[in-house]
């Protein structure tokens, strides 16, 4: 019998999804602090799980009694602020930049999960990179709220539940037909038939604005 002749494919080397221990920064944690104002994450120290040789810095700021306060800044890219009593988002922007190493760029998972919060502020957009967003459990009664994150482009996983939006006509449909790049609501999947079903309410069903009155002639 011929032998037949294989051929021999060669060795793909296998790398490593991560090149070094400094690549991979797990969430920076203030839940459960009962926090009910943004900067009191600057008095707060967090329950940090950075890889190892992960850089800290630290910033030497001045709190309102005029003492100073040692910030540690790490390059997370996630924060959890979630089980707090949050109310407004009043020192939002300045914290969340106090606390993390090139905060805009690098943020892109945040937990803002069972606080208090009414509206979703357009503080958010100042993170164009955020791609995962928990907003569940809070007191957002207008879904018109929602909008507001359709300048987020890189958005991806969204979580709005236990909000008293969620009891609005047509929520799903509504939150879909306005954040066009989301892949994830609510913790279940976006599918086709999902994109398909938010398109037509949006032309058949979704609220059309009102005309304006024309002024009458004098």
């Amino acid at each position: 019998m011929s032998k037949v002749a294989t051929r021999s494919t060669p060795k793909r080397e296998a790398k490593p999804l991560v090149q070094t221990h400094q690549d991979v920064f797990y969430p920076l944690d203030f839940s459960f602090k009962a926090i009910s104002k943004f900067q009191e994450l600057l008095q707060e120290k967090a329950r940090p799980r950075t890889s190892r040789g992960a850089l800290i810095l630290e910033d030497e700021l001045e709190s309102e009694e005029g003492s100073q306060v040692s910030i540690h800044r790490l390059p997370s890219t996630a924060v959890k602020v979630n089980n707090n009593m949050l109310m407004d988002w009043e020192g939002f922007f300045p914290t969340i930049d106090a606390i993390l190493v090139d905060s805009t760029q690098r943020l892109s998972w945040l937990d803002l999960s069972f606080n208090d919060f009414k509206l979703i502020d357009s503080a958010l957009l100042q993170f164009p990179n955020l791609t995962t967003m928990y907003l569940h459990g809070n007191n957002i009664g207008r879904i018109a709220e929602v909008d507001k994150l359709s300048a987020l482009t890189k958005l991806k996983s969204l979580a709005l539940h236990g909000n008293p939006i969620e009891t609005n006509p047509g929520y799903r449909q509504y939150i879909l037909s306005s954040l066009a790049e989301l892949k994830s609501l609510d913790f279940s999947g976006v599918t086709k038939a999902d994109r398909a079903t938010a398109a037509t309410w949006k032309i058949m069903i979704a609220p059309k604005p009102k005309p304006r009155r024309r002024k009458p002639k004098e």
